[in-house]
């Protein structure tokens, strides 16, 4: 009865949400398959703070597990820049349905640079080049656009010139596929950060970039899969 109760009662959370017009999208390889308890759940333990959106992920835990990114409406919208926080989020997983959803941490940091010219999306998915993405250390907004728009042009690493004996030097890959969505952005010291572009839920870009001599420089560049 209790269980039934909880169900009614987030039914009738999600419904007044998407009548005000307040219901955030929700996206992300398991985010078809939560159910409206999930979300009032998720809600609640954000403290019944609005929100962006939410991401729904696997964990590559096991017992199997789901993952969720509550992004909190941004707290600052400056010029094309957004910057909020982020509650983490994990349920145990049985019959793909969640089991109690609970708060691993409250202290994630995200940003979003929208598309010159263009309002952010309403409806964001992992696909939109201005989703949300986490962020490691401290930036400011003019040094986070800057980056965005470094990573969007798509840079190419410089050629390698050819050995002694005339052989050619490749590097695989040699440039940033900038039409791939920005997930992730960490520092890593004063001049140099990480960036992670996504091209599937499990896989895309790592890359390290220099700043010199005014410039954002491509640096190491790999293909990763989780």
């Amino acid at each position: 009865m209790k269980q039934r109760s909880f169900i009614a009662a987030a039914l009738v959370f999600c419904s007044t949400l998407m009548l005000r017009g307040a219901a955030p999208p929700t996206f992300g390889p398991v985010a078809e398959v939560l159910q409206p308890s999930d979300l009032a759940a998720i809600a609640r333990l954000a403290r019944n703070r609005a929100l962006l959106a939410i991401e729904a992920q696997r964990s590559d835990s096991w017992p199997e597990a789901w993952l969720a990114f509550a992004y909190l409406e941004p707290e600052s919208d400056i010029r094309g820049v957004r910057r909020g926080r982020i509650v983490d989020l994990t349920s145990l997983v049985s019959d793909k349905r969640a089991q109690s959803w609970r708060v691993t941490a409250r202290d994630g940091r995200y940003a979003q640079v929208a598309i010159p010219g263009r309002t952010f999306s309403q409806q964001i998915s992992h696909t939109d080049l201005d989703r949300p993405f986490r962020v490691f250390g401290r930036f400011s907004d003019s040094e986070i656009a800057g980056l965005v728009t470094f990573v969007r042009s798509s840079p190419r690493k410089p050629p390698i010139p050819d050995n002694p004996d005339g052989t050619s030097r490749r590097q695989f890959p040699d440039q940033l596929e900038g039409h791939l969505p920005l997930i992730q952005l960490q520092r890593i010291d004063g001049d140099s950060v990480d960036i992670w572009l996504a091209d599937s839920p499990n896989s895309g870009q790592h890359a390290v970039l220099h700043y010199q001599n005014g410039m954002w420089h491509l640096g190491e560049i790999a293909i990763y899969i989780v």
